[in-house]
């Protein structure tokens, strides 16, 4: 026990905050932008209720972090950056309060170090916001799901509705979170249904509904049948399971898929129902089904990783120095990982590294320089990968256009058909998609193309440009054919 008092007194959770800060800043500026992060900073020019591929608010939050800090690199991360401290900080004190001082630290140590939150910390995602905002709303609901809730004062309530609000207007997940959380404290604790602060929460809590529920209503639904093709779309077979599987311990890192894994322990214990029923529900989809996207795995595992903390706790106090032993060597693995990423993706390590480190890496390269391309801007620039629109835009201040929905949605130029404008169309596209294929639906589409013309650009990249004139398609033809998804499919590229 005496291990576990400094383990969880003398103010650990302060340095484990320390280390989580130094991870998450550490050159925070350094690297260019990524294609997401800049995708998100166009979205803060363009503020709307809801967008073609989620809700608004990572655009509020980079609108708000450059509106303080500026429209440089570190001035969009920064805030982000800031919210995975606060999430760290949440976590412990989630913990103590639900379990003890030391199941708190735990958890809060592995979420400061643990690689794929450091990396959703460092760089803009959607996640950073939505894991601060779910962690404040569990913090607020312990004394709720403790049963304490006839002598809590009203405010408690109301800040329980809008954090829920906030938080379903970070990420669609959120959703089944919310809806999850509130099935198993009403199973638990009937009382509330017949208290009206409930339904003053559960009304407050549906208001942030709202705005994504206008904006679809308003665009044909396009976000919600977006994400129901992304969620749903491929083969959900048990090879498909067995890969997501894998692929999920490989971006988790393994200490860290092994520490929330111990979170399922202990499952009959009622107490722990609220956090786990609602993690397994995060977790289960994204692993049974067919879209293979681990970073969506984020919010189930921080609410498992807030469970093992206790599991570890119970055996540190049962298992003697074996116990500490391995949960030290955990944490330390975790920690070189966590250190690993954040070097790796501003230049190369040894130290082991997440999965996508290197990627990240690869994707900023180059872009500083992008101004020396060639790009004219008279002519119409049109980026094939969406995912380099806005790095254009972001780097070369020109109104780069691409097939991808939020773009259509925004309107694009007349690039052909009826109205069409005069002059060069400059089409962009990376190495990974096959440009013999680029070039033959260009010369379908346009009666003159030229190139591609191939400009390195670090880290094995290359940009390819091609100069197109006179289209002889209609509109929606030409941006079928460049739709870049049908492209990568057909390249191979994942």
């Amino acid at each position: 026990m005496r291990w576990g008092a400094r383990f969880a007194g003398h103010g650990v959770w302060l340095w484990v905050a320390l280390c989580a800060a130094a991870l998450r800043f550490w050159r925070l500026g350094a690297a260019a932008l990524i294609g997401d992060e800049s995708y998100y900073w166009l979205w803060s020019t363009r503020l709307a209720p809801a967008y073609y591929d989620n809700a608004a608010g990572v655009a509020l939050q980079v609108r708000l972090s450059t509106w303080i800090g500026g429209q440089s690199e570190l001035g969009i991360r920064w805030l982000n950056a800031l919210l995975g401290v606060v999430a760290v900080c949440l976590a412990y004190a989630i913990g103590r309060r639900l379990f003890s001082a030391r199941a708190g630290a735990i958890s809060a140590a592995v979420l400061a170090c643990g690689a794929p939150f450091v990396v959703i910390s460092r760089h803009v995602y959607t996640d950073a916001l939505q894991i601060a905002l779910l962690l404040l709303n569990v913090y607020l609901l312990i004394p709720v799901a403790n049963g304490e809730s006839a002598v809590l004062p009203a405010w408690r309530f109301w800040a329980v509705g809008l954090s829920t609000a906030a938080l379903l207007n970070s990420k669609y997940n959120a959703y089944l979170y919310a809806l999850a959380v509130l099935a198993v404290l009403v199973w638990r604790r009937r009382a509330l249904l017949s208290d009206r602060r409930t339904w003053l929460a559960i009304g407050i809590a549906a208001c942030g509904l709202a705005p994504v529920l206008l904006w679809n209503a308003a665009h044909d639904w396009a976000s919600f049948r977006w994400q129901v093709r992304h969620l749903f779309g491929g083969s959900s077979d048990a090879a498909t399971m067995l890969r997501n599987v894998g692929h999920a311990t490989v971006y988790l890192t393994p200490p860290v898929a092994l520490l929330a894994a111990l979170g399922l322990c202990r499952v009959r214990d009622g107490r722990r129902l609220w956090l786990l029923v609602p993690a397994l529900i995060l977790i289960l989809p994204i692993l049974l089904g067919p879209a293979d996207s681990p970073r969506n795995l984020l919010a189930g595992v921080v609410l498992l990783l807030l469970l093992a903390g206790d599991v570890v706790d119970r055996w540190l106090g049962q298992g003697g120095w074996i116990a500490r032993a391995m949960l030290g060597g955990l944490l330390v693995l975790a920690g070189l990982y966590g250190l690993g990423t954040t070097i790796d993706a501003v230049r190369p390590t040894a130290l082991p590294s997440s999965s996508v480190s290197g990627a990240i890496r690869a994707d900023s390269a180059g872009w500083r320089e992008v101004g020396a391309l060639g790009l004219r801007p008279e002519a119409t620039v049109f980026a094939v990968d969406y995912s380099i629109a806005s790095q254009l835009r972001y780097y070369t201040g020109l109104p780069v256009h691409t097939a991808w929905g939020q773009y259509r949605l925004w309107g694009l130029p007349s690039i052909c058909g009826a109205g069409a404008t005069e002059g060069d169309v400059q089409v962009l596209a990376q190495h990974y998609l096959d440009p013999v294929r680029v070039t033959e639906r260009l010369r379908d589409t346009f009666a003159d193309v030229q190139g591609p013309i191939e400009m390195p650009m670090g880290e094995s990249k290359t940009l390819r440009l091609w100069t197109a004139r006179r289209c002889t398609v209609d509109q929606e033809t030409f941006l079928d054919r460049f739709d870049f998804l049908t492209l990568a499919q057909a390249a191979g590229a994942r």
